[in-house]
Order: structure tokens, then C-alpha cells, then sequence
């Protein structure tokens, strides 16, 4: 995996942890990732609203590469891939612990190193 000058990656909160569901999920987290590993920008989106569909097209409009979440249905997953952005999914954890394993090439679905305490 490589991280490109300003990267964008969503990934699915629910009390600041990975929420275990990318369809049930009241708000994403977006960062922003420079060629550094740095995050540039981190921000939280409420997705309250949004039907599974409307979150996609969001993310695809946001210019998103990479989704992180606990579980996604098989729909959601193809329509990930439509837009060709990477999904890492069952994972679970804190959310800062998560972002900080993918910025270093750690994080990988299913990946249980996310999980602390």
C-alpha cells in the first residue's frame, strides 16, 4: 500500500471506535494524509441521514481512496469498487490507533492488531 500526497481516508465511527457496521453508522471520520504520513486534516462527517448508497456517492465525491469499517454488506462492497476505492473492513479498535496502523502500511481486513484492550 502506498499513501499519495493527500490521500483521503473515511473511516467508520461510532463512539470513537471503528463502528462494526459501514450501514448503521452515525458519522465517518475523514483524514487527510500527506506524502509524509502525516494526517493534514481530520474531520468527522454526520452520515445520520445518508441510505448505505448516498454515503458511496459521497465518498466518491469527496475524493475518497480508502474506507475502513468494521463490516460491509456485499452491495456496499461493490459499489466501493465501482468507484475504486479500497475497502479494509472487520476491523476493530480505536480510531486514531486504526489510521495510525494504515499510515504505516500496517492495517490490513481482519487485521486483530487493531484491536487494543
Amino acid at each position: 500500500m502506498s499513501i499519495g500526497m493527500a490521500d483521503k481516508i473515511a473511516i467508520f465511527q461510532l463512539n470513537d471506535r471503528v463502528a462494526p457496521r459501514f450501514d448503521q453508522c452515525p458519522e465517518l471520520v475523514m483524514a487527510t494524509i500527506d506524502d509524509a504520513g502525516a494526517v493534514q486534516e481530520k474531520k468527522v462527517l454526520s452520515i445520520v441521514t445518508l441510505k448505505p448508497q448516498e454515503v458511496v456517492n459521497l465518498l466518491n465525491r469527496l475524493q475518497v481512496k480508502a474506507v475502513i469499517c468494521g463490516g460491509v454488506k456485499e452491495q456496499g462492497q461493490k459499489d466501493l469498487e465501482r468507484y475504486n476505492i479500497r475497502l479494509v473492513d472487520n476491523v476493530i479498535g480505536n480510531v486514531d490507533h486504526v489510521l495510525a496502523l494504515y499510515i504505516q502500511g500496517k492495517l490490513k481486513s481482519g487485521n486483530t492488531e487493531a484491536f487494543e484492550g
